[in-house]
């Protein structure tokens, strides 16, 4: 890549960040919410990828498996979120939504991509999701 290439797909990045953080973690959605943004990333991760084990979800999120760890228990004290153990390992701790979990998370990622969605053409809307699928095909290709 050239430099220049470099330098201009770099001055992307930041701006992209902070768009899809108030996108996703507005202060209206979580004051109304009451969770962290930590704790709202954990919520949207279970419910897109159902079951995971704690330091996947910590990944995933790109979280300290400390502070995500801290982050997990209100949201199984307030019934969001259930702990569970691998039968064939006990040591493995996996973390799901509940049913009322499920519902909360539902019910705010409508709300918050709603208000996305409200603000945007259908035109606009759908390539906004092929360029968000893109962008995820493609940083994946890094991580390898």
């Amino acid at each position: 890549m050239e430099k220049e290439s470099a330098e201009e797909l770099g001055s992307c990045f930041l701006p992209a960040y902070a768009l899809v953080r108030n996108i996703l973690y507005s202060d209206y959605g979580r004051k109304k919410a009451k969770y962290s943004k930590t704790q709202i990333a954990v919520l949207a991760a279970l419910y897109w990828q159902n079951e995971m084990c704690m330091s996947q979800v910590a990944e995933l999120i790109a979280t300290p498996r400390p502070q995500m760890t801290r982050s997990i228990i209100p949201l199984v004290n307030n019934g969001l979120v259930e702990r569970f153990e691998d039968n064939s390992n006990r040591k493995m701790v996996y973390i799901r939504l509940t049913e009322s979990g499920r519902h909360f998370v539902r019910d705010y990622l409508r709300n918050r991509f709603d208000t996305l969605r409200d603000k945007l053409s259908e035109a606009d809307a759908e390539k906004l999701t092929e360029a968000a699928k893109t962008i995820v095909e493609i940083l994946k290709k890094t991580r390898a």
